[in-house]
């Protein structure tokens, strides 16, 4: 994790649907539908351009799905030695690889196991369209032991808020442009002082 360090660009097709609101509105318009029939009155081009529409908008999806594993891979820094990658659970369809559920659930998630104090770290990343143009990245991460939720408000790294919803912390910006790419490094950051909060706390 964190190991690419060189800029970082979304993909054509995910920069153009961020950045120009022509593009995102009929890509959520295509995506959303299931398309039952062809109108009689369509022309063999009209089809054509169509069936081209749906398909870069399909590829927006794909790229999507990709820039969300990237991105979290290039902001979370790992946990110590003696955490383990949670298993991924088949029957949590939320969690799937799956493109479609990636695009309508907007965020990645890896979870980590410390079995010898049956510690669960859960570690998840949100990538939305700003309005009227741009990105946001939410960060957000918990930490269970068996069933007990333990981090609590008023006692967070700097720069966090406390998540209500999901009894964690959360950090969130605008994406913002930089020379080469997009800049991370506030993320970066705010992802290493949460992790550093967690290993802290277990130690306690």
């Amino acid at each position: 994790m964190t190991a690419e360090t060189g800029p970082f660009r979304y993909p054509e097709s995910l920069e153009a649907y961020f950045e120009n609101a022509e593009v995102r509105f009929p890509v959520d318009q295509l995506l959303a539908k299931k398309m039952s029939f062809v109108p009689q009155a369509f022309t063999s081009g009209e089809v054509a351009d169509f069936y081209k529409a749906c398909l870069a908008a399909r590829q927006t999806q794909v790229d999507y799905a990709q820039t969300l594993f990237d991105l979290w891979y290039r902001i979370w820094p790992g946990l110590g030695a003696d955490w383990e990658p949670a298993p991924y659970d088949p029957g949590d369809k939320e969690l799937t690889l799956d493109p479609q559920v990636r695009w309508e659930q907007q965020y990645f998630q890896r979870s980590f196991d410390l079995k010898a104090k049956r510690l669960r770290a859960n570690l998840w990343l949100f990538l939305t369209p700003s309005s009227p143009s741009g990105s946001e990245i939410e960060l957000g991460c918990t930490l269970v032991q068996v069933s007990k939720w333990l981090l609590k408000k008023g006692s967070m790294p700097d720069g966090w808020s406390w998540d209500k919803d999901n009894e964690g912390f959360q950090f969130a910006a605008d994406v913002m442009a930089a020379a080469d790419g997009l800049d991370l490094a506030p993320f970066v950051e705010a992802a290493r002082r949460a992790v550093s909060f967690i290993e802290d706390f277990v130690r306690r």
